[in-house]
């Protein structure tokens, strides 16, 4: 998924560029509908940034004692939604490696970390397993 394409087909949420201070990478402002993205950022990190403020913007403001949870939930969903299982399966067929993956996939490496321990579902389980077990077979033939 496109999270750029997602943003282009909702007009009432206004992207902007900005050297935010410190490590933060982006921000969503619910009141003005407005996601604040680091100058900073290569383009794989914008666009999960980009993802992950969506998120934020779609579910709502949260009380700060909910914050530390929500941050979790909100970067395991960006991950699944940028990093979709059938794909995940393709870049491990021809590297184990999180930062090759990652490249194929045009994320940042940390999120295929995430994306690897949010792997609940087990039909996700299973592809993976699939993959992994054509790819011991391979190397024993």
């Amino acid at each position: 998924m496109n999270p750029w394409a997602d943003v282009a087909a909702r007009p009432d949420i206004t992207i902007e560029f900005a050297d935010l201070p410190g490590r933060i990478r982006g921000f969503c402002d619910h009141d003005t509908r407005t996601i604040w993205i680091s100058t900073r950022l290569r383009q794989r990190e914008r666009n999960k940034v980009l993802q992950h403020e969506l998120l934020h913007m779609d579910r709502g403001p949260v009380f700060a004692c909910h914050q530390a949870e929500e941050e979790r939930a909100v970067e395991e969903a960006t991950a699944r939604i940028l990093i979709p299982i059938d794909a995940l399966c393709d870049a491990l067929r021809w590297s184990r490696d999180p930062h090759d993956i990652a490249d194929a996939l045009h994320v940042p490496a940390y999120l295929i970390r995430i994306r690897w321990d949010a792997m609940k579902h087990p039909a996700e389980r299973a592809a993976v397993a699939a993959v992994m077990a054509d790819l011991e077979d391979m190397a024993v033939a």
